[in-house]
């Protein structure tokens, strides 16, 4: 028997960005294939690619070795294809029952409406083919997220799913319901269905039964899990590394600590553990890296500083005092500096001008502005300044920002939170997306502002970058800090700690039980 599955030579292009480049790799019947790389890798893309909502540019898709062509997720519906997504499209003032039975097409030259009974009945059946239970006359706003995914997953399987595509499928899980979810696989790929697992974690990946990585749109490696090399899956996943150059570092003497995190915890919107015990300090003309994979609690640590986040525990003091309750101006306004992780989101105001986006948090403070009033022509003058110092090309101070390139957006952002003098600096993927001429740019800046005793939290998913900005480096994974000894840890040795690897002899198959 062949691949139920073939996905041949596939690219995806958007604008200059290539999210998928000629990539080819087969399902087999009754498999958990894992599609394992970090955020940006094209993971989602080629699912969605594979769920109809996108088209390829170039390559073909094949179902039992028939060339298909699934112009919208109907169409893969219809030839058995299913996908849950991170976030559900549960409505959730309707039942369990109503969720999944709505939108079913009606077999032709049969009554419109489903048969309720048969339908429960179904529901029913396949839940406990599936080994766990649910009440269908619940309405799912009252249900747990677990339980809510395993709607999601009923609802596919109602539809006739024989391939289901599961994106991120435990980023909104607790850990239990995490292994309930893979003893739901399991059961499901018994039934010869067959299961598409995206995941940036290697715990996941390691419950499949076979893994292909991602990187840059290109796959890097394919093995099965029983065989698998975990050495050469963890250079696929990183790279080796490149050099970078940037600045030369000053020798900052007569230090002290500028920001300390003392036990930290945090939860996200859930309810669930996000940041564990987190603690740390950050001395003056010291770039402090967090090394990670995505969604190890990165975002939640910078906006707990930021105090864009609420802790559950611990302290937060700047400069010896207690900021732990100190609101997100107030912090700002006493020598905190944040470059967010998504710029376009928290970064700017796309629809207000350069000008009025670089006084943002400043504009109730002299020169700018004198009881109430704006001063047009000191905020013109600085914003020249700021377009002179950090390059940024704009048409003049009045173009909107949403005009304006990834990368003289970053510039503005730079620009804005430098000038505010900062003795601390929060700088969140700050070169992400940017060309290697704007990358350096950015890495200069931060360099610059190290040799002029500024303290900085760089958190990277760029290994490279970390190596090449930081002082000292931390790892995290799940929520918790490992501290690393530079000069006694490899490069190597901090990838698997990123994965969660523990040492070099581990066996894959009992490394998370």
């Amino acid at each position: 028997m062949g691949p139920v599955l073939r996905m041949e030579n596939v690219t995806k292009k958007f604008g200059d960005l290539i999210a998928n480049n000629n990539i080819s790799f087969n399902l087999n019947c009754g498999e958990i294939l894992c599609l394992l790389g970090e955020n940006g890798a094209g993971k989602t893309t080629l699912m969605n690619i594979l769920y109809g909502m996108w088209q390829p540019d170039e390559g073909n898709i094949y179902l039992n070795n028939k060339k298909v062509y699934l112009r919208s997720p109907r169409d893969a519906i219809k030839k058995k294809i299913g996908m849950v997504s991170q976030h559900f499209s549960l409505i959730p003032t309707i039942t369990v029952h109503e969720n999944i039975t709505i939108g079913k097409i009606p077999t032709i030259g049969l009554s419109p409406f489903l048969d309720e009974k048969k339908s429960k009945e179904r529901s029913k059946e396949l839940a406990e083919s599936c080994g766990f239970s649910i009440n269908l006359n619940l309405n799912v706003e009252s249900l747990s997220v677990g339980e809510q995914q395993r709607v999601e997953i009923l609802k596919a399987l109602f539809q006739g799913a024989e391939i289901l595509i599961l994106d991120e499928p435990t980023a909104v899980l607790t850990s239990q319901e995490s292994d309930e979810l893979f003893k739901i696989i399991r059961s499901m790929t018994e039934q010869n269905k067959s299961v598409i697992f995206i995941t940036h974690k290697m715990k996941e990946a390691l419950n499949c039964d076979r893994i292909i990585a991602l990187r840059s749109g290109r796959v890097v490696f394919e093995e099965r899990v029983s065989d698998i090399n975990l050495e050469k899956l963890t250079e696929a996943m990183f790279g080796k590394s490149s050099d970078f150059p940037v600045d030369e570092k000053k020798e900052i003497k007569n230090t002290k600590p500028v920001l300390e995190l003392k036990n930290i915890y945090a939860k996200d919107e859930r309810g669930l553990d996000v940041l564990k015990n987190i603690s740390f300090y950050i001395n003056e003309g010291e770039i402090f890296g967090i090394a990670g994979v995505a969604g190890n609690g990165q975002r939640e640590l910078a906006e707990v500083i930021a105090g864009l986040h609420k802790n559950t525990g611990g302290k937060i003091y700047f400069k010896g005092i207690d900021f732990t309750g100190f609101s997100p101006k107030a912090r700002r306004s006493n020598g905190i500096a944040h470059i967010p992780e998504e710029r376009h989101k928290n970064g700017v105001m796309i629809d207000l001008p350069v000008y009025l986006n670089l006084i943002l948090s400043m504009e109730d403070r002299k020169p700018f502005s004198h009881k109430t009033i704006l001063n047009y022509k000191e905020i013109l003058k600085f914003t020249r300044a700021m377009e002179k110092d950090f390059e940024i090309k704009i048409s003049g101070p009045g173009m909107l920002v949403r005009y304006l390139s990834g990368g003289n957006m970053q510039k503005l952002v730079l620009a804005r939170e430098f000038s505010t003098l900062p003795e601390f600096i929060i700088a969140s993927q700050p070169t992400r997306g940017l060309d290697i001429k704007t990358t350096n740019f950015v890495r200069e800046k931060l360099i610059e502002e190290r040799n002029n005793r500024k303290a900085i939290l760089l958190i990277s998913y760029d290994l490279d970058e970390i190596f090449a900005l930081s002082d000292k480096i931390g790892v995290i994974f799940e929520g918790s800090i490992t501290i690393v000894d530079l000069k006694n840890t490899k490069r190597r040795e901090i990838e698997k700690m990123m994965l969660g690897i523990k040492n070099d002899e581990i066996d894959t198959k009992a490394a998370y039980e």
